[in-house]
């Protein structure tokens, strides 16, 4: 098990970005939002786009339980069951309207 601590200081227009090195399973996000405004959060593998984590207007800290849906390895058909999220290899966080130079931080928990 492993936590990504990725600390968010945004732009003056309320932007931030940065790419992380993962890889594994990405088993949980807790996003601590300091003084950011609001903002929307986004969390992608770079390899294959894989949307970890989207959300919008955060208004309070919280703990997300990030799962994916599983697919049959014969066919590739969806499943009912849900898993953690792969990641193989980079994870891209993004954040708009977060406000002018706020900070916060993400903690990513990855297993694998």
């Amino acid at each position: 098990m492993d936590i990504k601590r990725v600390p968010v200081t945004t732009l003056a227009d309320g932007s931030f970005a940065q790419d992380i090195h993962v890889t594994g399973q990405v088993e949980a996000v807790f996003v601590s939002l300091g003084n950011l405004s609001t903002p929307d959060i986004s969390i992608t593998d770079l390899i294959t786009a894989k949307v970890v984590l989207a959300k919008t207007g955060l208004a309070t800290s919280k703990l997300y339980q990030t799962k994916t849906v599983v697919q049959k390895a014969s066919d590739g058909t969806n499943l009912s069951d849900l898993d953690d999220v792969p990641v193989f290899g980079h994870l891209k966080v993004a954040i708009a309207g977060g406000g002018d130079k706020a900070s916060g931080t993400i903690y990513i928990m990855v297993r694998g």
